[in-house]
């Protein structure tokens, strides 16, 4: 079933061929996940949003009410929203106009959302490299070819995600999702000040874990770090946080005695204003 589209608040799948997110890929997006009428990490969801649009050139003001007027009344329901933001229409010039309408594209499906596999899943390293930019590192920008590539490298059902380096060789994320580890009770992820997208539920995971007193650390390291750590999972909107039983040749703890599963368990805390 197609999900119900909507362009600036109307019910249309037509979009004009002169959107500058179609032809310079100049727009963000986000996916919100719904449950039962209720919208998790509401309000990191639509700053994300606020914050790219002004990083690409494109400020948009009281972003939340725009998109809160598309939706109407959320029905009691588990649904996915993918809002979209683009610069609007344009000529065919690089040059940004002056005056600029930007368009908002809502995609609205009912979704069944499945838990995570207890036992974890496994993941593999993925050859496609994502490229450097300071400048658009952090931004869910929405050029993903080189995830859409990354993913295209496994089609095992049992692979349950794939680790991207950027092109100095350094750690990332997943091909959709952020990356975490534990070692000794303590937590990393990638900085992603150079590459990479700062999810909302990156973001929640943080901030939970620091409620909870566990250090976390964003650091640069090449994967050999992944040798020699306790826990391994990655995290999105969708899937909240999936932990990882294996990669590689390394095997890692998971399970309701771990920092992973204890972050799994009191994630809830966090997802709700």
């Amino acid at each position: 079933m197609q999900p119900l589209t909507l362009i600036n608040g109307s019910a249309t799948r037509t979009l004009a061929s002169s959107d500058r997110g179609l032809n310079f890929g100049q727009g963000v997006s986000t996916r919100i996940k719904v449950v039962g009428g209720r919208a998790q990490l509401w309000r990191e969801h639509l700053a994300l949003l606020q914050q790219g649009c002004s990083a690409l050139g494109f400020h948009i003001n009281a972003v939340e009410k725009l998109v809160k007027r598309d939706l109407g009344l959320i029905p009691r329901a588990d649904l996915s929203i993918r809002v979209t933001l683009t610069a609007g229409l344009g000529s065919n010039s690089l040059v940004m106009p002056a005056e600029f309408q930007p368009t908002r594209i809502l995609q609205i499906e009912p979704c069944h959302f499945a838990e995570p596999p207890i036992g974890g899943v496994e993941a593999v390293f993925c050859e496609t490299r994502l490229a450097i930019q300071p400048r658009l590192a952090g931004i869910k920008y929405l050029n993903r070819l080189e995830q859409v590539l990354a993913r295209s490298e496994w089609r095992q059902s049992g692979i349950g995600e794939g680790v991207m380096l950027d092109t100095a060789g350094v750690l990332v994320g997943g091909t959709r999702s952020n990356l975490f580890w534990v070692k000794q009770r303590e937590l990393f992820t990638p900085d992603l000040s150079q590459v990479g997208i700062r999810g909302a539920m990156r973001s929640a995971v943080i901030r939970l874990a620091q409620q909870q007193g566990v250090a976390v650390h964003e650091v640069r390291e090449p994967p050999a770090v992944l040798d020699s750590v306790d826990e391994l999972f990655f995290c999105n909107s969708a899937e909240g946080i999936l932990p990882v039983n294996a990669l590689a040749q390394n095997q890692y703890a998971v399970g309701s005695k771990t920092l992973t599963g204890q972050l799994q368990a009191d994630l809830a805390r966090v997802l709700y204003d």
